[in-house]
Parts: structure tokens; sequence; C-alpha cells
């Protein structure tokens, strides 16, 4: 072969070396916009308060055994409707019977999702020589309670009225109400309550929305109402889980930002 053909013949193999390295890349770009094309197409829906309450309710003993040292009683109950005898008439979200956990060290439990109202970390009670009846219906024993309302409402700590009428109560004088019912169940199982903080561990809202600065300027006012929940917020029981769902249109699972995840 002369030296033209071998020329050519170089140059022919170095086209198809180059078409094949082209393909490669049309490939690759394929590749890429349908990777996009099919993140594109799904779609985020803020979840249902039921669907926002049922994940909670998967996540909250963890938060509670890693934030507050708190392990909740098998067989606790979680959430109480309204017509139940011991909810006093009540919705409940969650009121757990608790126990305290004797390894857990509060310097542990340091979480950009985890506020303690008024500063300073997370002051767990004392954990009991043994545990107790709180309340005259409670089988299980334990050691204090552990009350928690889960809202997705911003501005939760102070209520409002629509334009139409609709009115939405604040979410604190409920939690003084539940506190209050604590210490009534706590002394009708004969145990001698001084104080909300002899029966209860811990009080907390689980949200998107931490509303702090509204919440510590209406209990840090000594003439605030909420006597209870203001004993809580001064002992540094008084606390806030952040919780940020959304599910994926079609699809039951959710995925959150919580304490658990950071």
């Amino acid at each position: 072969m002369g030296a033209g053909g071998a020329l050519d013949l170089d140059i022919l193999t170095r086209l198809a070396s180059l078409q094949a390295s082209l393909g490669d890349v049309r490939r690759e770009v394929a590749d890429l916009r349908r990777a996009h094309d099919e993140a594109d197409a799904v779609s985020f829906v803020s979840p249902t308060g039921k669907q926002y309450e049922a994940f909670v309710d998967t996540q909250v003993d963890n938060w509670l055994r890693d934030c507050c040292g708190l392990s909740i009683a098998l067989f606790s109950r979680r959430g109480l409707a309204s017509t139940d005898p011991a909810a006093h008439g009540q919705q409940w979200d969650a009121r757990f019977s608790v126990t305290c956990d004797a390894s857990w060290a509060a310097a542990g439990a340091r979480s950009s999702s985890f506020l303690v109202y008024g500063g300073s970390p997370y002051r767990r009670p004392d954990k009991l020589p043994a545990p107790r009846h709180l309340s005259p219906t409670k089988a299980a024993a334990a050691e204090y309670f552990a009350v928690l309302e889960y809202t997705r409402l911003p501005g939760w700590h102070e209520g409002w009225t629509s334009a139409t009428g609709k009115i939405r109560k604040a979410l604190l004088p409920r939690l003084e109400a539940r506190l209050a019912i604590c210490v009534q169940r706590a002394g009708a199982a004969g145990i001698d309550v001084k104080s909300v903080l002899d029966v209860v561990a811990v009080v907390g809202v689980v949200s998107e929305d931490a509303c702090q600065e509204g919440v510590e300027a209406q209990l840090s006012r000594p003439t605030c109402p909420h006597a209870h929940l203001r004993a809580m917020f001064l002992a540094r029981r008084f606390v806030f889980f952040l919780c940020v769902a959304a599910i994926p249109a079609g699809a039951p699972v959710l995925a959150a930002a919580s304490p658990g995840s950071t």
C-alpha cells in the first residue's frame, strides 16, 4: 500500500474512533436528560394533618430518648380522643408515661432541630427510685408524664379569627389545660403533687414553626395566666421539635427534616 493509502486508512480509523466517542457522549447526554425529566416529574405535596401526626408518631420515641433521656413505657397511650374517659374532654396528640434513662447525659442532646424554650439545655427531672402509677386507670407504672402536641400551623402560640369568622385557638392555653389534667390524674392516683414538675418531665410542640420569640415573651411575664406551663418553662422542660415534612405525590412515605436527621 502506498503512502497515500496508508494516510487514508489512518484518517478513516480516527473518524471511526471519533464517531464512537461521539456516540458515547450522546448516550450520556440522553441519560442525563432522562434522569432530569424523571426528577422533574416527581412533585412533592404537604402532608395532611393525619399523615403528619402518623409520621411524628413513628419518630417521637427516638426524639424523647435522644434529646430528653426519656423512654416511653410499653403500652403507653399515644393519642387520646376527646371522648375517652381518661381525656377529660380534651383531644390529646400524645400523653405518654415515661421513665428516665439512667445512662443519658444532657451534654449529648445538642441538635439544630431541638429547642428548649428560655435557653440552656433541657433539664430532666431526677430519676425516681421506683416507678409509680400516674393515673388511677393506668396499669403500666412509670415515673413521669410527657405531653406533646403536633401542629403544622404557623403562629400557633396565639389565636386568630379569619375574615370569614373561622376561629383558631392558641396552643398555649391548650397545653396549660393538659398539664392541669396530668396534675389532677396523678393526685387521683394518690401521688402527693405539690407542682406540675412533680409529675410531668417534659411538655413540647412538634411543628415547622418554633414561635420562639412569641412563646418566650408570653411565658416570661410574671402575670402569665398559664401557671403550669410557665413553671415548666422556667424549669427548662418546655421544648420544641422541628419536623418539616413533604410527601412525593401519590406516595405514602414521608420525607422529613427532624431531630433524628441532624
